[in-house]
């Protein structure tokens, strides 16, 4: 008895979900790796290359410094968005090519918020490939990566709530290639 929810044996309204992973995306630097990787070699614990891999990322970065991305406080995924006129171009007969034009160009851009760093456990010392757990990854993180005596490696992403006319293009699939633009500050 007791608890709330619906009393008809059927479960719905007593459940509640849960997941494990804190935020909605996960995002780090292959820089960031990279430093962890070189402390690992100096101090003798690695068996073999520490990739991003190890973390589960959904996005990776580059051409940022080490641990720029504890700094952002929200991060805007841009691309230039083709017209349609550019989508339909085709070749004339000298090879020059030829197209329609459209109105609908310039950037599409997702913006999301930085939730916070994203606190790691054990699942990194696990070779995603072999399943092997001889890494000592967690170990040398927290070795330099606690903040409240927590370890943290990556910053946790939420989707910003989109309306507009862009909504369209806001829904579409990230890519490989888009731009990231980081803002940086206390905007928490």
């Amino acid at each position: 008895e007791g608890g709330g929810g619906d009393d008809s044996g059927d479960g719905i309204g007593q459940q509640q979900l849960a997941f494990a992973n804190e935020g909605q995306f996960l995002l780090i630097s292959e820089s960031s790796v990279r430093s962890v990787a070189e402390r690992m070699v100096e101090i003798k614990e690695a068996e073999r290359t520490i990739t991003y891999q190890r973390f589960r990322p959904n996005f990776v970065v580059s051409g940022l410094p080490a641990f720029h991305e504890d700094q952002w406080f929200r991060v805007r995924f841009e691309r230039e968005r083709a017209s349609a006129g550019d989508r339909e171009k085709s070749k004339n007969d000298d090879g020059s090519s030829k197209g329609t034009s459209s109105s609908r160009r310039g950037k599409r851009s997702v913006p999301m918020n930085v939730i916070g760093p994203c606190v790691r456990c054990q699942m990194v010392d696990i070779d995603p490939k072999s399943g092997d757990r001889k890494s000592k990854l967690l170990r040398t993180l927290a070795s330099f990566r606690k903040t409240e005596n927590k370890i943290v490696f990556g910053v946790l992403l939420e989707q910003v709530a989109h309306t507009g006319e862009d909504n369209a293009d806001f829904l579409q699939l990230l890519s490989v290639g888009d731009r990231i633009r980081p803002m940086l500050g206390g905007g928490r």
